[in-house]
């Protein structure tokens, strides 16, 4: 199963965007072929072995320049590659994986502020592949919260994936900021939310994927989910950002 080629679909990987408006961009989740252990051969009993989920992706197009130089000078680097549809709405799905950029190549010099580029990436040290959905995927220049969603309670022992990017190459503006708190509630009108995790991002601290586990805690009751977020400095400051949860890794 996978994401076929397309270019409508928009990818981050740690603090770099790239648009679907500029790039093709193939994300494909192969399982890998089962191991075979061939035992008491002269009955010819074979064990099978599980196989494993292992994403490739692979970007053709452009990136801004700033960010070339900042992420593919070094083509061992692992970052969180997400994912998803280009103009995605809350409750979308995503998807999402720790991966290594194996080989990146500049296609002639820079146009304007962007850099051509040929990006390949594997599957990195974690092995995980996750499938989410979106709460928040745009362009904010003011605080506010994302719309609710209702995405249903954690059983325990479950694990919750806050997946979150930053683009940090069009922030904008003097000094800014955007703090960001994930929060829950059992109900969408949000008078008293639990603050499950709370993140907060600059221009010189690049976005990552965190993880928040309920295991040692138990089940959650609370199904609804948002993003408050409140963006500070002068200067009409701007970011690009996604975040999205999960509850489900597929490998």
């Amino acid at each position: 199963m996978g994401v076929t080629r397309a270019t409508g679909i928009a990818a981050w990987w740690g603090d770099v965007y790239f648009s679907p408006y500029a790039n093709e961009i193939s994300f494909d989740l192969t399982p890998s072929s089962p191991t075979e252990i061939t035992n008491f051969a002269s009955t010819g009993i074979v064990e099978r072995l599980p196989s494993t989920i292992s994403p490739d992706c692979t970007i053709s197009g452009f990136v801004h320049e700033q960010a070339t130089k900042a992420k593919f000078t070094s083509v061992t680097e692992d970052h969180w590659l997400t994912v998803v549809y280009r103009v995605p709405v809350i409750g979308d799905f995503f998807y999402s994986a720790n991966m290594i950029c194996t080989n990146a190549q500049q296609i002639g010099g820079p146009v304007g502020g962007a850099q051509q580029m040929s990006v390949t990436f594997a599957n990195g040290p974690t092995g995980v592949v996750l499938r989410g959905k979106v709460l928040h995927a745009g362009t904010t220049t003011s605080s506010g919260n994302t719309a609710g969603l209702n995405f249903g309670a954690l059983l325990a022992g479950e694990t919750l994936y806050h997946v979150y990017h930053v683009d940090n190459a069009t922030i904008s503006g003097t000094s800014p900021t955007l703090a960001d708190d994930l929060q829950r509630s059992a109900t969408d009108s949000w008078g008293a939310p639990t603050t499950v995790y709370s993140l907060a991002t600059t221009t010189d601290a690049p976005a990552n994927t965190y993880i928040i586990s309920n295991s040692e805690t138990g089940a959650q009751a609370e199904t609804w989910y948002r993003d408050s977020y409140t963006i500070g400095g002068t200067d009409t400051p701007s970011f690009r950002w996604f975040s999205g949860i999960a509850s489900t890794a597929l490998g």
